[in-house]
Formats: C-alpha cells, structure tokens, sequence
C-alpha cells in the first residue's frame, strides 16, 4: 500500500517528537501518523530528533533494574543483574524470594548422631514420627542401630 505525500500538520510534528522521545521506533511512528517510514526519519533528521538510543549501561524499561547496581537489567534470581549475582558477597545481601528455597527442615552442617534407636520398621507411622522428631532437634535421621532393614 503507498500512501500518498499529504502536508506535516503541527500535531503531526508533535506526535513525532513525543513517540520518538518514548523510544518508539520509525516504522511504528509511521504506522501511528499514516506516512511512510522514510518520510518519517526524514522529518525527524530535519527537526534535529535523532535517534533514540539509550545510555549505556543503562537498563531497558522492560526489565526492572538490578536492585544492587542499577546499572543493568536485572536478569537473575533475587533481581540481580549478572554482573552483581556473581559476586558471593553482593548475593548474600539480597535474600531468595523464591518459595521452592524454603524446604522444611533442611540445615547446613554435620548433625549430632541421634541419642538412642528406634525398633519401628520402615514406613510406619512411628518410624516417620521418630524422623519428624530427629528433624526438629536438628539431629541426624539415622541412627546406625535402627529397627529392620528389610525392604524386600
């Protein structure tokens, strides 16, 4: 379709300005204003708008910027740009959000053996209570004279 060469009205050089100074590219402005492409990045150059690219190191609007630097584009876990999430120390200043981190009672670090045994099999009721009790008091899950071993 070859739209015809119509005269620029003031509100077309307006609509001009405000589209390209929100970043919007030449052949979404000519889409917008019913002109071709050309004639759109010729009245820009003629109105001195040149092109819209953003400074460096700075983040695109379509990612939120990192919360440590914001510099770059958050794009890791704990909204972090690559950059600062490799750095151990910047990454233990900014806690996970993620939900699937919290798992119930796992712990770092070697566990005291558990005090005494249990004869409960297996996959009983007991067996899972005595482990939910061992959990709690941060001990170790097994201790090495537990009941029956017979899993079949």
């Amino acid at each position: 379709m070859r739209r015809t060469c119509k005269p620029w009205t003031q509100s077309d050089l307006e609509a001009l300005a405000a589209l390209r100074g929100d970043g919007h590219k030449y052949v979404v402005i000519a889409r917008r204003l019913g002109r071709t492409r050309e004639a759109v990045r010729a009245m820009a150059r003629a109105l001195g708008i040149g092109p819209c690219r953003r400074p460096r190191g700075q983040a695109p609007a379509c990612r939120p910027p990192c919360r440590h630097c914001g510099l770059r584009p958050a794009s890791r876990a704990r909204q972090l740009c690559w950059v600062c999430s490799a750095d151990l120390a910047v990454r233990d200043l900014y806690p996970s959000s993620n939900p699937w981190n919290e798992r119930g009672n796992d712990f770092c670090g070697p566990a005291a053996p558990p005090v005494a045994r249990t004869d409960a099999p297996p996959g009983s009721p007991e067996k899972q209570a005595v482990l939910t009790e061992r959990a709690g008091r941060r001990l170790s899950l097994f201790h090495r004279a537990d009941g029956p071993q017979d899993l079949r």
